[in-house]
């Protein structure tokens, strides 16, 4: 809230002093700068500025935890106080101790003013009141607590006055990449919602309807796994009413997380930024959505109502059947990519709640439901090392 500007709160009934003051009371935070020159008095005979005045209003507020106090003074008029305070010292006790001067010369002589400051007296004693100097005498003393906001930044320049408030307001991370953050978290707790079930009183992924036969399967493309009627007929709930999740997901944040950079890292020793964990875990987030988002819904659908409509399963619950993996690859792909989903979205929320950077190391769900097709597509893919030496190579 600026007073200089039309826009500051004020009522026309009331004194332009009590109109700054009331306005402290809706304000987060008091920013107090002070520089070489007093302004208008609010008690003259207390010499007591206007400034000083709303400090203490604010004082009070920060007091009460309404507010939160900041004190900024500028170097050089810190510097002349300091200077004074030596010569004060010389003059009483020093090398100047001789002149033998009373009390009231020497206070006329360290407080003059000048054209580095107008009226020292007023603006050292305020000084003084903001560092709360008298109260840290007394709580030495064992005569009180220390009192609270009583730090003094000092500033030459605005770049001085901004990253006091970087630290202050905790932007030193960039406001940048804590808004990306936030929404990031946000969208992270919207995602997981969706792959979650009520359970009684707790809560469960949707994938624990597939997990007991997903734990079933031996083999390859070509063979059969064997299942109870009971596994099976859970393996239709997960398909008609969860396996379609991918169509209501958003991931707007997560995207743009990804293209804004600021979870990139610095290598240190090329000065270049790099994909380090936590931006690499966003990438695969985003794959294993996209994967299963993929399928489509039609086909799973059509295995999930083939499940359900076999009254077999249903009337024989522990007996064993035997089914071709090819029929079930689908659904227990789309599983494999929900608890990849979850896994990476857990890692992710606590690195960014924990804000250190420290990703959790994680093992996904192969790309494949069956072991032996899985280690054959690894075997076959070109690892990022071996992409990067091919990029090096000169073209031929």
């Amino acid at each position: 809230m600026l007073s200089e500007f039309n826009d500051f709160p004020q009522s026309p009934g009331t004194n332009s002093y009590e109109s700054c003051l009331r306005a402290i009371e809706s304000c987060d935070y008091f920013i107090l700068l002070i520089g070489r020159r007093t302004g208008g008095w609010y008690d003259r005979e207390q010499k007591i500025s206007i400034t000083r005045a709303e400090y203490r209003h604010a004082y009070e507020l920060s007091d009460r935890g309404q507010l939160q106090l900041l004190t900024m003074v500028r170097r050089d008029l810190w510097d002349i106080r300091e200077d004074r305070r030596a010569l004060s010292r010389m003059i009483r006790n020093g090398d100047l101790s001789d002149w033998d001067l009373p009390a009231s010369e020497i206070s006329e002589i360290t407080n003059h003013g000048s054209r580095f400051v107008n009226d020292a007296e007023a603006t050292f004693a305020f000084l003084r009141e903001v560092g709360r100097v008298d109260q840290m005498i007394a709580a030495d003393a064992g005569q009180g607590p220390r009192p609270a906001a009583n730090w003094i930044y000092q500033f030459s320049t605005f770049r001085d006055v901004i990253d006091a408030l970087r630290t202050v307001l905790d932007l030193s991370g960039g406001l940048r990449r804590k808004a990306v953050r936030a929404n990031l978290l946000h969208e992270l707790e919207e995602l997981v919602s969706k792959l979650l079930t009520p359970s009684g009183s707790s809560i469960r992924p949707v994938t624990h309807w597939s997990r007991p036969s997903r734990s079933q399967v031996q083999g390859g493309f070509g063979d059969s796994s064997s299942y109870s009627g009971k596994q099976l007929s859970w393996l239709a709930i997960f398909i008609l009413c969860h396996a379609n999740v991918g169509m209501r997901i958003q991931l707007a944040a997560l995207r743009d997380a990804i293209q804004s950079g600021v979870f990139l890292e610095a290598d240190l020793e090329t000065g270049r930024l790099i994909v380090g964990p936590l931006q690499a875990s966003l990438y695969q987030l985003n794959e294993q959505v996209e994967r299963f988002s993929a399928f489509s819904v039609t086909d799973l659908f059509s295995i999930g109502q083939k499940l359900a409509a076999n009254q077999a399963y249903k009337s024989r619950r522990e007996d064993t059947f035997h089914v071709r993996n090819d029929e079930l690859v689908v659904p227990f792909a789309v599983h494999d990519a929900i608890e990849n989903v979850l896994t990476l979205a857990g890692t992710v929320y606590r690195t960014l709640v924990r804000d250190d950077g420290n990703v959790e190391q994680v093992e996904l769900r192969p790309s494949s439901p069956f072991v032996t097709e899985a280690e054959r597509v690894s075997e076959e893919r070109v690892t990022r090392s071996q992409t990067r030496a091919w990029l090096m190579m000169p073209a031929e």
